[in-house]
């Protein structure tokens, strides 16, 4: 909005705000407490006197709710106007899953093709994706993902492995956003082929990240053991070594997290808080170790990530250890 006020998806922001409210047990004196927004902004918000609030508003309310901005404003829209035969969304489907007889092209022009141009528009792609521009992301996704993979054919030795990580990560990128349209099996598809290009790439972490991915469209499936399985399997692979590095210790995290998450949804409480133990002593440990050289593309972990995410597994199903 012009203003830089967000007034949310379906439904109320105020609507959601209450039911939030009331499930962390919380009077909207004490949320004003906990989050620094006036008593008054919230109760304006709630009998709908108030329709919309800053973004930094709504990061305080859900700090003092425990919870993520999308738990406010619900999950990002997905592209409402895409439909199953839309072309844009079968260029998607064309890029993600080739057909046999599809023939990767040539390259334009003299000039070899810039691994770090391809790497370049990857790095546009989620920030659209982050962004929420899903309308923008779905254009944009099926030259992203075929210049990734011109990239693995012309490339050798070094160039090609480094090749095979960007074309991991474009098709993670795919991964995601069929999951915001709603197409979990597509997003399946594209993640599998990111797990395969990951074997071949330069980045050890790469293949753990993509699985993390894997685990979260298990979850939006429901498939919550599976989801769970898969989590530990790729957490497993990573502790192997024992984690060292920042970026080991994030990556190995945020896999426990998810997994963690999926034994509370399905009802595993004990378990959860065990998995909730052991990530906040090693979000503990980052505190120690060198940051990574580029945070952006490891995962979220750290000790306040844990502790929202317990919260937030409380209230949404009223029950879990804290």
């Amino acid at each position: 909005m012009s203003d830089g006020t967000i007034a949310g998806g379906r439904g109320h922001l105020g609507d959601r705000l209450t039911r939030l409210r009331r499930l962390a047990d919380v009077t909207q004196e004490g949320l004003a407490q906990r989050s620094g927004v006036s008593v008054d902004v919230i109760r304006k918000l709630e009998q709908h006197r108030k329709h919309s609030a800053r973004l930094p508003t709504l990061h305080k309310l859900a700090t003092g709710l425990g919870v993520e901005v999308t738990g406010l404003l619900g999950d990002p829209p997905a592209l409402s106007n895409v439909e199953a035969a839309s072309p844009a969304l079968v260029a998607v489907r064309r890029a993600i899953v080739p057909s046999p007889l599809a023939v990767t092209p040539e390259p334009n022009g003299a000039e070899p093709l810039s691994l770090d141009l391809v790497k370049a528009e990857i790095a546009e792609g989620w920030t659209l994706y982050h962004a929420a521009e899903f309308g923008r992301l779905t254009q944009a996704l099926p030259g992203i993902i075929e210049d990734a993979r011109l990239a693995v054919t012309v490339g050798w030795g070094e160039q090609r492995s480094r090749a095979h990580a960007a074309l991991g990560k474009a098709l993670q990128l795919g991964g995601h956003l069929a999951i915001r349209l709603g197409k979990t099996d597509l997003a399946l598809s594209s993640l599998e082929r990111a797990l395969l290009a990951a074997g071949s790439a330069e980045d050890p972490l790469l293949a753990a990240m993509v699985s993390n991915s894997v685990a979260w469209t298990y979850q939006r499936q429901n498939r919550l053991s599976d989801a769970q399985q898969f989590a530990v399997h790729a957490a497993d692979g990573v502790e192997r070594d024992s984690p060292r590095t920042a970026s080991e210790v994030r990556v190995w995290g945020g896999l426990l997290i998810s997994a963690t998450t999926s034994a509370g949804r399905a009802g595993d409480y004990e378990q959860a808080s065990d998995m909730f133990n052991v990530a906040e002593d090693a979000a503990g440990r980052l505190a120690t170790l060198p940051p990574p050289v580029n945070a952006k593309l490891v995962s979220v972990f750290n000790r306040s990530a844990v502790r929202i995410e317990r919260v937030r597994l409380a209230v949404q199903h009223g029950t879990l250890c804290t």
